[in-house]
């Protein structure tokens, strides 16, 4: 049987989506400095697609896109799962606590990371760490010079972050951390799933399969890859 934590998580489930974030975090370090593990089969000229790094199993430590994917689907069911063995178990009153507790741990989970990423880049921006670096023309902080500015590199700060909960649209400023385009994403997933579960938890066994179905399917016609 696969180990199972005390708090009812699958840890192999954790430690499965901790390798696909890995990949990801391997893909955005080296996707722009190494050109060989990122080529296609079909791509020209043929001559450079004949080296080993290419095949798998070596082709899975570069497949940061679809690690992504990997990623989202695991956590669509590792996320809920505590919750719903303990619906299973009959225990009601311990199932809404969990879920409400979930709620306010996901955002904690999530963003304080963040702020921790902002903070730090933008402190090493604001002592010069940058000075050589070329940001394209949506990104970086252009009104903040190193050693001055502090209102520009608190606003390069902020916008970048507050974008990232979905308060404001990126496009009013990427700052140093465009990719947390992907954050509102994250958060809204998290939270549809609580309020699926939440909207299920009273329904029958044989209700909420054909709904979880009829969500799969409704999913499937929707998704534009």
């Amino acid at each position: 049987m696969p180990e199972r934590s005390m708090d009812g998580r699958q840890r192999w489930l954790d430690g499965l989506r901790g390798v696909a974030a890995v990949i990801v975090a391997w893909f955005h370090f080296t996707v722009g400095e190494m050109k060989i593990p990122y080529r296609g089969f079909n791509d020209e000229p043929a001559e450079q697609n004949r080296h080993i790094i290419q095949l798998p199993p070596f082709r899975i430590l570069y497949a940061g896109k679809a690690m992504v994917t990997l990623f989202f689907v695991i956590s669509g069911y590792s996320v809920p799962l505590a919750i719903i063995r303990r619906r299973s178990q009959n225990n009601n009153a311990d199932c809404y606590r969990k879920l409400t507790s979930s709620v306010i741990r996901r955002g904690f989970r999530l963003y304080l990371p963040i702020i921790l990423v902002c903070m730090t880049s933008q402190i090493l921006f604001f002592m010069g760490a940058y000075s050589n670096w070329s940001f394209p023309r949506t990104e970086g902080c252009p009104r903040a010079p190193p050693w001055s500015a502090i209102w520009q590199h608190f606003r390069c700060f902020a916008l970048p972050f507050l974008s990232s909960i979905g308060f404001i649209e990126a496009k009013y400023g990427s700052g140093l951390n465009a990719q947390l385009w992907t954050m509102p994403i994250e958060l809204k997933g998290s939270f549809a799933i609580y309020l699926t579960i939440l909207g299920l938890l009273s329904a029958t066994p044989k209700a909420r399969l054909k709904i979880v179905a009829l969500l799969a399917a409704l999913f499937s016609l929707l998704w534009d890859p």
